[in-house]
């Protein structure tokens, strides 16, 4: 799949997260939880859920509620449909890019956006480049947080993005940890 047709369902779900829920997000965990860490989430289990996606053959875990779909079986989004406002999207696709093809779609795709940490994490059993980048507020949007990754898996890789509205940055480290969790 295209990385770019990736960005643009990304970002059309969010614009419709906006459309359909206007009014102030709320973070899926309190905003007393600062950068939920993998060994911090533990007492969130109870509120996780994991997917198996039976065409890309890859599996995460991920908050109950969020709602989930499948784009033409080649890319997995989830986002959470929160009534008091729309709150943070993933979506997670199979590629063929490499990580600096990657890095410079964003700063293509996102005009203005600024990596703000860069580090290796473990995800489906290997170590991999996880990028946090910020978007400035543009028309009307507040600042976005995303968390960008490439996870290799036996015959492809699979990309993974995060977008996190500014008011519920404390969710980056949720992001984070859905990273950790992919397995395929």
């Amino acid at each position: 799949m295209n990385l770019k047709y990736s960005l643009l369902a990304v970002l059309v779900v969010l614009l419709a997260g906006l459309y359909l829920f206007p009014q102030a997000p709320s973070a899926v965990f309190s905003s007393a939880v600062e950068q939920v860490t993998p060994e911090q989430i533990g007492a969130y289990e109870q509120y996780l859920i994991t997917y198996a996606d039976p065409i890309l053959n890859f599996s995460l875990r991920y908050p109950k509620g969020y709602v989930a779909e499948s784009v033409e079986g080649q890319a997995f989004v989830f986002y959470s449909p929160s009534p008091s406002g729309y709150s943070e999207s993933f979506i997670i696709s199979a590629v063929n890019d490499t990580s600096e093809d990657l890095e410079a779609a964003i700063t293509e795709e996102y005009e203005g956006a600024k990596k703000t940490s860069q580090a290796r994490v473990s995800a489906n059993s290997k170590t991999v480049e996880r990028r946090h980048y910020s978007i400035p507020p543009t028309e009307g949007l507040e600042e976005m947080h995303l968390v960008q990754s490439l996870v290799p898996c036996s015959n492809y890789s699979l990309y993974y993005l995060a977008v996190i509205p500014d008011s519920v940055k404390e969710d980056v480290g949720l992001a984070d940890y859905i990273l950790t969790s992919l397995s395929c």
